[in-house]
């Protein structure tokens, strides 16, 4: 893997330089977040159609066992985070930007977490087809970790028929406050790799640039000596200005490549895939493991939370037990934000 200093990009017109305010929770470390008593798991969690619950009140479910299966192409399944037994299916307000009530399943644990046993690595996704990966990835309910929550196999299909040439893998994280990404790259920069190999093969392409911004000089390093370990001349590794918004997928399509996104249309109109380096660390996750996605990592941070930091938190998690699990809330708290600060909404 090769690595390119920032004077190498193209330059975009105004942007801002923004604090931080990222140290309390950017340690490096992911914190496992206790699985909660009860789950609340969304059957839209996910952009575009919800998917149609395939459990009924009363059943067992198994950690990884399909319990929404994707309604139509543009929508994704959805899979239990834990074990237990299904109480409820009924409507739930979910934070979005329209506060619609969504259809959830309620699963009450029974605190094993015991992974179904329908569960199996892709032993070798780099001898299997390709469209057969991209299924494989689309069954495992794997959307964009990025913010807008894409179904990734209707990505990847459109990319396909699209003809695209490069592929991004976005690192930039220029949101004020949020570090997931950051603890993600320090901590499994080997992953997302592997995840990037495995979505290169998805869509037969042959070049990929990684882009990270330059105050992340820990997961720079790290992504850099995993990279040593099984060089791989397709990948490239770009340092990106820490300029807002830079980690915007339009803004870095042209940084990198200066090629500009239409108005209103896709990067895939540049010939370009974006994808966030949570979702490669996905589809590693699903390659290595068998287990589709069921958690993400979650930056809980700001002066009224008593312990910031990363966490890995299991869908479903009601951001009440997620708060205390974080050590609750200050007597500095005075608003709940979902979301960094420049595009995040109000909750509270």
């Amino acid at each position: 893997m090769s690595a390119a200093p920032t004077e190498h990009l193209f330059r975009l017109p105004g942007g801002i330089r923004l604090p931080s305010f990222k140290a309390q929770s950017a340690t490096g470390l992911i914190h496992p977040a206790q699985i909660p008593e009860v789950l609340v798991v969304p059957l839209r969690q996910h952009a575009g159609a919800a998917a149609k619950a395939c459990v009924a009140v009363g059943d067992t479910v198994q950690t990884g066992q399909l319990i929404g299966v994707a309604n139509g192409v543009f929508s994704a399944n959805v899979h239990a985070p834990t074990s237990g037994t299904v109480t409820a299916i009924d409507a739930h307000p979910v934070v979005d930007r329209h506060a619609d009530r969504v259809e959830c399943i309620t699963i009450s644990s029974d605190g094993q977490d015991t992974s179904s046993d329908t569960l199996s690595p892709l032993a070798n996704p780099f001898a299997m087809p390709a469209e057969a990966v991209r299924e494989a990835i689309g069954a495992a309910g794997i959307v964009g970790l990025g913010g807008a929550a894409f179904p990734t196999l209707a990505k990847l299909n459109q990319a396909v028929a699209s003809g695209i040439d490069t592929l991004l893998l976005n690192g930039v994280e220029c949101e004020p406050y949020i570090s997931c990404d950051d603890a993600l790259m320090r901590a499994r920069a080997s992953d997302i790799l592997y995840g990037t190999r495995v979505l290169m093969h998805a869509l037969g392409m042959r070049q990929c640039v990684i882009g990270v911004e330059s105050d992340k000089p820990e997961s720079w390093q790290a992504l850099t000596e995993a990279a040593s370990i099984d060089a791989d001349d397709r990948l490239q590794l770009v340092r990106i200005p820490t300029v807002y918004p830079s980690g915007g997928e339009d803004q870095l399509v042209y940084l990198i490549t200066g090629r500009e996104v239409p108005s209103g249309g896709f990067p895939s109109d540049a010939g370009v895939l974006v994808h966030n380096v949570g979702t490669a660390a996905s589809v590693a996750t699903l390659a290595l493991t068998g287990m589709p996605l069921i958690s993400r990592i979650v930056t809980v941070t700001g002066e009224g939370v008593a312990t910031p930091g990363n966490y890995d938190v299991r869908f479903g998690t009601r951001i009440a037990d997620l708060v205390a699990h974080a050590g609750g809330y200050t007597a500095a708290a005075e608003r709940l934000i979902m979301g960094g600060p420049m595009t995040g909404i109000s909750v509270i």
